[in-house]
C-alpha cells in the first residue's frame, strides 16, 4: 500500500523565504488552559462537543447522569477562561444525551439531546435554544424538534450533524426512515423560531446516514452521506433561492471512492472552498482522508487537493472533525480505540494558494487513550480540541475514567526578533534557518528527523544542534521524538 504523510501537491510546493520577506512571523498556537467539569463523573465523556465564541466556550458532556448529559459554559476574563455556568435541559432525562453537539450563533446558543424520546417516540432527537440575559447567564428559551419526528432519527446526534449561520440552524438526523437520513433547518424568524424546510435524502438509500455531516455558509448548505456507495460516501450541495428555499446543486464523491472511507461524515465550507473528512475504517488498508473543493468560475465545486494522513502504526481515523475558517484548516486525528496519542493539526494556505501543514497542536501532558481530537471549534485566533475519554483533572490528578476535558489553544504574534518558533516546552531557534538550527525541550529528546513535505525522511540525528546548511530553501517537517515515546511535528523554514 503506498504510504501518504500529506497532500502530495505539498510536495510541489515550495515556500521561500525571500517571497514572503517575515518582517512578522505568524504566531504559533499554545495551550492556554485545560478544560474539565466543576463536578468531575465517571464515564461522563466532558469534551464529546464544544463550541467558542469571544467571550464564552461551551463543553458537552452527554454521558453525565448516566447519559443526561449536561453544558458547561466558561467565561473569558482577558486572556483566561474561568467556570461560569453549568446548563441541564429542562425536561431532562436518562439517556437523552443533551450535550452531544453545540454550536453559538450570532445572540444564542443552541444545544442538542440527540437521543431524546419525544412526546413517546424513542430517540426522536431536540434541540434546545438559549440566550444570555443581562447578568450573561444563559436562559433556555425554546425546544426545536422536527415536524414529523420519528422514532431512532436522532436529530443532531453527532457535532459533526449541526451546523448554525446567522438566525439558521440545520440539523441532520441520520437515523431517519432506517438511516436514510433527513436534514431539518430551523430559522429565527421575528424572534420566533420555526422549522422552514425539511430535505430527504436524495438517493434514498439504507444505511446511506444523510445528514451526518453538515455545514453552512453564505447561501450555500453542504450535507453528508458517508454511508452511502458501500461507505465510500458522497456529499450533497444545496443553494438557497431568491424565496429562500434550499435547491439540489450537486453530488460530490472524492477521487479516491474508497469503500469504508466514510466521506462525508465531516463537513467544513468557508468562503469558496469546503473540507471533506473521511476517516476511513481501520480494516480496510486505505488512508485516511481529508479533500479540499473549491467553487470554480462556472459555480460548481470541484476537488482540488487532497491531505492524507501522518504515518502511524495503528490507524489514525485522520479526517474525523474538520474546520475550516479564514484562514486555517484544522483537522482531527482521535486515534480511537488506539495506543497512540490523538492529533490536532492546523494548515494554513501557501503562496500557491494551496492548504500545507503548520503546526500540531500537542497538549502539556499526556493524552494517550483519551480521544485528543473527538470534537473541535475554531474562533478568530483560539481552538478548542475536546478530550472525551481523559481521565485526569486539569492538575493531572485524581484519576477518573473517560470523565473527559477540553484543551484551549491561543495564537500570539511573534516578531521576528525573537528569531523563534515556539511551541508548548519545545522551542526550535532561529527559524527560518540558514545553516544551523537549535532545538531546546523541558522533556528529553531521543531523535530529531528532518522530513521532506511528502513525508520523505531525509536525515535523523541525536544532536540538539543541526546542520541545515545543504537543504535547499523552502519548507521542512522535523518529527522531534521524545524518550517517552511521544513525537512532535514542527515546521522548519529554510532560507
Amino acid at each position: 500500500m503506498e504510504k501518504f504523510l500529506f497532500s502530495k501537491m505539498f510536495a510541489k510546493s515550495t515556500l521561500l523565504a525571500s517571497t514572503i520577506g517575515f518582517s512578522f512571523v505568524f504566531g504559533q498556537f499554545q495551550q492556554s488552559a485545560k478544560l474539565t467539569a466543576s463536578s468531575r463523573e465517571s464515564r461522563a465523556e466532558f469534551g464529546t462537543a464544544v463550541a467558542i465564541n469571544n467571550q464564552y466556550s461551551a463543553v458537552g458532556a452527554s454521558r453525565e447522569e448516566i447519559a443526561k448529559g449536561t453544558v458547561y459554559i466558561y467565561q473569558k476574563n482577558g486572556e483566561s477562561w474561568g467556570f461560569h455556568q453549568k446548563i441541564n435541559a429542562p425536561d431532562g432525562f436518562e439517556m437523552a444525551e443533551f450535550g452531544g453537539s453545540i454550536k453559538f450563533g450570532s445572540d444564542f446558543m443552541v444545544v442538542s439531546a440527540g437521543r431524546a424520546d419525544i412526546e413517546g417516540v424513542a430517540r426522536a432527537g431536540g434541540l434546545y435554544i438559549y440566550e444570555p440575559n443581562s447578568n450573561s447567564q444563559w436562559i433556555f428559551k425554546k425546544k426545536l424538534m422536527a415536524s414529523d419526528f420519528s422514532n431512532d432519527a436522532l436529530l443532531a446526534v453527532n457535532p459533526t450533524s449541526l451546523a448554525v449561520s446567522g438566525n439558521t440552524i440545520v440539523a441532520g438526523a441520520p437515523g431517519v426512515d432506517s438511516w436514510k437520513g433527513a436534514v431539518y433547518i430551523f430559522e429565527k424568524i421575528n424572534d420566533s423560531w420555526s422549522e422552514i424546510q425539511k430535505i430527504e435524502s436524495p438517493a434514498g438509500v439504507d444505511f446511506g446516514n444523510f445528514g451526518i455531516g453538515v455545514s453552512i455558509y453564505d447561501g450555500y448548505l453542504a450535507v453528508g452521506a458517508s454511508g452511502e456507495n458501500n461507505s465510500a460516501g458522497k456529499i450533497y450541495i444545496y443553494k438557497k433561492n431568491d424565496s429562500g428555499q434550499w435547491i439540489f446543486h450537486q453530488s460530490l464523491a472524492s477521487s479516491d471512492d474508497f469503500e469504508n472511507s466514510y466521506f462525508g461524515n465531516s463537513i467544513s465550507i468557508y468562503d469558496q472552498e469546503l473540507v471533506v473528512g473521511a476517516y476511513t475504517e481501520s480494516n480496510t488498508g486505505n488512508p485516511a482522508m481529508a479533500y479540499i473543493f473549491k467553487l470554480n468560475e462556472n459555480g460548481y465545486w470541484e476537488e482540488s487537493q487532497k491531505i492524507a494522513s501522518y504515518q502511524s502504526s495503528e490507524h489514525t481515523y485522520f479526517g474525523w472533525m474538520c474546520e475550516m475558517k479564514n484562514d486555517k484548516l484544522v483537522i482531527t486525528s482521535p486515534h480511537l480505540y488506539g495506543a497512540e496519542p490523538g492529533k490536532t493539526f492546523v494548515y494554513k494556505k501557501n503562496v500557491q494558494n494551496n492548504w500545507e501543514f503548520d503546526q500540531e497542536l500537542t497538549p502539556q501532558n499526556d493524552v494517550v487513550q483519551d480521544s485528543y481530537g473527538w470534537s473541535i471549534a475554531m474562533n478568530e485566533n483560539e481552538i478548542i480540541v475536546g478530550a472525551s475519554r481523559d481521565d485526569m483533572d486539569s492538575n493531572e490528578e485524581n484519576e477518573m475514567q473517560d470523565a473527559g476535558s477540553a484543551y484551549i489553544f491561543n495564537q500570539a504574534n511573534l516578531a521576528t526578533n525573537e528569531n523563534s518558533l515556539s511551541i508548548s516546552d519545545v522551542k526550535i531557534y532561529p527559524n527560518p534557518a540558514k545553516d544551523l538550527i537549535n532545538i531546546t525541550s523541558k522533556k528529553e529528546i531521543s531523535s530529531v528527523e528532518i522530513l521532506d513535505l511528502s513525508g520523505k525522511k531525509i536525515s535523523e540525528t541525536k544532536d540538539s544542534k543541526i546542520n541545515v546548511s545543504h537543504l535547499t530553501k523552502g519548507i521542512y517537517l522535523l518529527n522531534i521524538k521524545f524518550v517517552n515515546g511521544k513525537s512532535k511535528l514542527q515546521k522548519l523554514i529554510k532560507q
